[in-house]
């Protein structure tokens, strides 16, 4: 069974599931991108974290933030978003993307901006192309 946990900030998520946070980020990427998730939830990034995890596995199979942006009061920003390879393809990462946008809609949110090179992954979720950087980024925005 998958599980949605939902955690509004950092220092609420008990550290046996921050260890399981961060060894999917670890297994995903690597060390390296590990340490910087663990740094942003260490110096407080104002990031809600959605967290699937497979209960009977006792593993993370996916996560994600977001996070109010600071253009105005009902824009928020997606970060984060990554599904274990081995979960791909079960619609793991369709759920952490509709969890979040609940989420944002309960609080009120009007509109959800996300920097990605993956647009099919937010396409699906209703998100459009804004506008392409110069290093292939796209910014992506969902109108709710």
């Amino acid at each position: 069974m998958i599980e949605r946990l939902h955690y509004i900030a950092a220092h609420e998520i008990p550290d046996a599931v921050r260890q399981k946070m961060l060894d999917a980020v670890r297994d995903v990427y690597n060390d390296d991108t590990a340490h910087e998730f663990a740094d942003e939830m260490d110096n407080g990034f104002p990031y809600e974290y959605v967290v699937l995890v497979d209960t009977a596995a006792d593993i993370v199979v996916g996560l994600g933030a977001m996070m109010k942006s600071g253009l105005d009061f009902d824009i928020w920003e997606l970060a984060w978003g990554l599904v274990r390879a081995e979960y791909r393809g079960r619609g793991m990462g369709r759920r952490l993307n509709d969890e979040r946008i609940d989420i944002i809609r309960w609080y009120g949110g009007k509109k959800i901006l996300c920097v990605t090179k993956m647009i099919w992954h937010l396409s699906r979720n209703g998100f459009h192309i804004a506008c392409t950087f110069a290093n292939g980024d796209n910014l992506m925005v969902c109108e709710l």
